[in-house]
Protein backbone atom coordinates (compact mmCIF):
# COMPACT_ATOMS: atom_id res chain seq x y z
CA UNK A 1 0.00 0.00 0.00
CA UNK A 2 1.98 2.94 -1.49
CA UNK A 3 -0.60 5.45 -1.43
CA UNK A 4 1.17 8.63 -2.68
CA UNK A 5 3.26 8.82 0.95
CA UNK A 6 6.35 10.46 -0.23
CA UNK A 7 6.20 13.66 1.19
CA UNK A 8 5.02 12.02 4.75
CA UNK A 9 8.09 9.18 4.44
CA UNK A 10 10.34 11.86 5.22
CA UNK A 11 8.63 13.31 8.32
CA UNK A 12 8.19 10.03 10.31
CA UNK A 13 10.56 8.03 11.68
CA UNK A 14 11.32 4.48 10.00
CA UNK A 15 10.16 1.43 12.00
CA UNK A 16 12.00 -2.08 11.49
CA UNK A 17 10.21 -5.65 11.94
CA UNK A 18 11.42 -8.80 12.43
CA UNK A 19 11.59 -11.27 9.53
CA UNK A 20 9.77 -14.17 9.65
CA UNK A 21 9.69 -16.84 6.87
CA UNK A 22 7.58 -19.50 6.25
CA UNK A 23 8.04 -22.76 3.72
CA UNK A 24 5.77 -25.66 3.27
CA UNK A 25 8.45 -27.64 3.00
CA UNK A 26 9.43 -27.53 6.81
CA UNK A 27 5.87 -25.91 7.71
CA UNK A 28 7.64 -23.82 10.83
CA UNK A 29 7.82 -20.50 10.79
CA UNK A 30 11.15 -18.51 11.81
CA UNK A 31 11.74 -15.55 13.28
CA UNK A 32 10.72 -13.60 16.45
CA UNK A 33 6.95 -13.66 16.31
CA UNK A 34 4.82 -16.40 16.69
CA UNK A 35 2.90 -17.66 14.51
CA UNK A 36 -0.13 -15.76 13.43
CA UNK A 37 -3.00 -15.34 11.24
CA UNK A 38 -2.88 -13.17 8.12
CA UNK A 39 -4.87 -11.60 6.30
CA UNK A 40 -4.15 -10.07 2.52
CA UNK A 41 -6.56 -7.85 0.73
CA UNK A 42 -6.42 -6.14 -3.13
CA UNK A 43 -7.63 -3.27 -1.81
CA UNK A 44 -8.20 0.72 -3.12
CA UNK A 45 -7.76 3.37 -1.05
CA UNK A 46 -9.61 6.97 -1.90
CA UNK A 47 -8.89 9.85 -0.03
CA UNK A 48 -6.30 7.53 1.88
CA UNK A 49 -9.04 5.55 3.56
CA UNK A 50 -8.13 1.57 3.05
CA UNK A 51 -10.76 -0.45 1.84
CA UNK A 52 -11.38 -3.97 0.68
CA UNK A 53 -12.47 -4.39 -3.06
CA UNK A 54 -9.77 -3.11 -4.91
CA UNK A 55 -7.91 -4.47 -7.91
CA UNK A 56 -5.17 -4.90 -9.29
CA UNK A 57 -2.81 -5.61 -12.98
CA UNK A 58 -0.54 -7.44 -13.82
CA UNK A 59 1.08 -7.22 -17.22
CA UNK A 60 2.73 -9.98 -19.57
CA UNK A 61 5.83 -9.28 -21.99
CA UNK A 62 3.92 -8.86 -24.74
CA UNK A 63 1.43 -6.23 -23.19
CA UNK A 64 -1.14 -8.43 -22.72
CA UNK A 65 -2.36 -8.22 -19.09
CA UNK A 66 -4.56 -9.62 -16.00
CA UNK A 67 -6.81 -8.09 -13.16
CA UNK A 68 -7.32 -9.71 -10.10
CA UNK A 69 -9.55 -9.04 -7.05
CA UNK A 70 -9.55 -10.40 -3.96
CA UNK A 71 -8.68 -11.05 -0.39
CA UNK A 72 -8.39 -14.01 2.11
CA UNK A 73 -6.06 -15.58 5.18
CA UNK A 74 -3.49 -18.04 5.73
CA UNK A 75 -1.92 -18.59 9.21
CA UNK A 76 2.11 -18.30 9.19
CA UNK A 77 2.39 -22.03 10.07
CA UNK A 78 1.25 -23.31 6.17
CA UNK A 79 -2.06 -24.45 7.50
CA UNK A 80 -6.05 -22.64 7.01
CA UNK A 81 -5.99 -20.99 3.94
CA UNK A 82 -8.60 -19.10 2.78
CA UNK A 83 -9.98 -16.74 0.01
CA UNK A 84 -10.21 -16.08 -3.10
CA UNK A 85 -11.64 -13.55 -6.33
CA UNK A 86 -12.04 -12.86 -9.82
CA UNK A 87 -9.87 -12.38 -12.77
CA UNK A 88 -10.18 -11.03 -16.59
CA UNK A 89 -7.56 -11.16 -18.78
CA UNK A 90 -7.27 -8.49 -21.57
CA UNK A 91 -5.23 -8.28 -25.06
CA UNK A 92 -2.70 -5.69 -25.48
CA UNK A 93 -5.01 -3.99 -27.66
CA UNK A 94 -7.39 -3.95 -24.01
CA UNK A 95 -9.56 -6.46 -25.58
CA UNK A 96 -11.16 -8.12 -22.76
CA UNK A 97 -10.43 -12.11 -23.56
CA UNK A 98 -11.26 -14.37 -20.70
CA UNK A 99 -12.79 -14.05 -17.18
CA UNK A 100 -13.77 -16.19 -14.58
CA UNK A 101 -12.88 -16.87 -10.54
CA UNK A 102 -9.84 -18.29 -8.57
CA UNK A 103 -9.46 -19.58 -4.97
CA UNK A 104 -6.18 -20.15 -2.65
CA UNK A 105 -5.57 -23.87 -2.33
CA UNK A 106 -1.99 -22.86 -0.65
CA UNK A 107 0.60 -20.74 1.18
CA UNK A 108 3.77 -21.20 -0.50
CA UNK A 109 5.93 -19.55 1.58
CA UNK A 110 5.60 -15.70 3.39
CA UNK A 111 8.24 -12.86 4.27
CA UNK A 112 6.81 -10.45 6.33
CA UNK A 113 9.22 -6.86 5.57
CA UNK A 114 9.87 -3.80 7.65
CA UNK A 115 7.44 -0.97 7.54
CA UNK A 116 4.48 0.71 9.03
CA UNK A 117 1.34 2.63 8.18
CA UNK A 118 1.19 5.91 9.25
CA UNK A 119 -2.92 6.77 10.61
CA UNK A 120 -3.25 9.71 10.08
CA UNK A 121 -3.31 10.75 7.39
CA UNK A 122 -4.18 7.24 6.40
CA UNK A 123 -7.75 6.10 7.95
CA UNK A 124 -7.45 1.82 7.41
CA UNK A 125 -11.30 0.90 7.53
CA UNK A 126 -9.74 -2.98 6.84
CA UNK A 127 -8.77 -3.87 10.26
CA UNK A 128 -6.78 -1.56 13.13
CA UNK A 129 -3.65 0.52 11.23
CA UNK A 130 -1.34 -0.74 14.39
CA UNK A 131 -2.00 -4.49 12.41
CA UNK A 132 -0.84 -3.35 9.33
CA UNK A 133 2.11 -5.17 7.76
CA UNK A 134 4.51 -5.06 4.57
CA UNK A 135 5.82 -8.75 3.27
CA UNK A 136 5.54 -11.14 0.31
CA UNK A 137 3.36 -14.10 0.08
CA UNK A 138 3.43 -16.65 -2.79
CA UNK A 139 -0.20 -18.41 -2.89
CA UNK A 140 -0.79 -20.83 -5.13
CA UNK A 141 -4.28 -20.96 -6.46
CA UNK A 142 -7.11 -22.74 -8.44
CA UNK A 143 -9.33 -21.56 -11.12
CA UNK A 144 -12.50 -22.16 -11.56
CA UNK A 145 -11.60 -24.42 -14.99
CA UNK A 146 -9.46 -26.28 -12.88
CA UNK A 147 -5.82 -24.97 -13.54
CA UNK A 148 -3.57 -24.11 -11.10
CA UNK A 149 -1.49 -21.27 -10.95
CA UNK A 150 0.46 -18.80 -8.90
CA UNK A 151 -0.70 -15.56 -6.99
CA UNK A 152 2.20 -13.29 -5.95
CA UNK A 153 0.65 -10.14 -3.06
CA UNK A 154 3.54 -7.50 -2.05
CA UNK A 155 3.23 -4.73 0.05
CA UNK A 156 5.28 -1.92 0.19
CA UNK A 157 3.73 0.44 3.32
CA UNK A 158 4.56 4.56 2.99
CA UNK A 159 7.19 4.08 6.27
CA UNK A 160 10.37 2.17 6.62
CA UNK A 161 10.00 -0.43 3.54
CA UNK A 162 13.05 -1.05 1.42
CA UNK A 163 12.60 0.35 -2.12
CA UNK A 164 13.19 -3.07 -3.45
CA UNK A 165 9.94 -4.15 -2.33
CA UNK A 166 7.41 -3.58 -4.87
CA UNK A 167 3.44 -2.95 -4.12
CA UNK A 168 0.55 -5.27 -6.38
CA UNK A 169 0.76 -8.50 -7.49
CA UNK A 170 1.70 -11.05 -10.12
CA UNK A 171 -0.15 -13.63 -11.08
CA UNK A 172 -0.04 -16.87 -13.40
CA UNK A 173 -2.24 -18.71 -15.46
CA UNK A 174 -1.99 -21.63 -17.78
CA UNK A 175 1.61 -21.32 -19.77
CA UNK A 176 1.61 -17.33 -19.60
CA UNK A 177 3.31 -15.49 -16.67
CA UNK A 178 1.99 -11.66 -15.79
CA UNK A 179 4.85 -11.06 -14.33
CA UNK A 180 5.37 -7.19 -14.34
CA UNK A 181 2.79 -5.50 -11.87
CA UNK A 182 1.02 -2.30 -12.63
CA UNK A 183 1.63 0.57 -10.89
CA UNK A 184 -1.24 0.73 -8.39
CA UNK A 185 -1.09 4.43 -7.70
CA UNK A 186 -2.78 4.89 -11.24
CA UNK A 187 -5.65 3.20 -10.28
CA UNK A 188 -5.88 4.41 -6.48
CA UNK A 189 -5.48 0.34 -5.79
CA UNK A 190 -3.03 -1.65 -3.70
CA UNK A 191 -2.52 -4.57 -1.73
CA UNK A 192 -2.07 -4.90 1.76
CA UNK A 193 -1.14 -7.41 4.90
CA UNK A 194 -2.88 -7.51 8.75
CA UNK A 195 -2.18 -9.55 11.36
CA UNK A 196 -5.87 -10.60 12.97
CA UNK A 197 -7.09 -12.30 15.38
CA UNK A 198 -8.30 -15.96 15.43
CA UNK A 199 -12.16 -14.72 15.95
CA UNK A 200 -11.67 -12.31 12.61
CA UNK A 201 -12.76 -13.65 9.41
Amino acid sequence: MRARMITVRGMVTMVGVGAVVVSLSSMVARGDEPDLRIRWDIQHYPNLVLQPGGEAFADAVDGSKIRFTGSGTFETDGHHVTGGGTWKTFSAANVQTGSGTYRVVNLVSWYVAPGTLPCPPITDDIAPCADARAGLAVLQIQYADGGLGKLVVSCHLPIGTPASVYEGITVSKGFIDYANPENPDLTMNGTIFHVISGEED
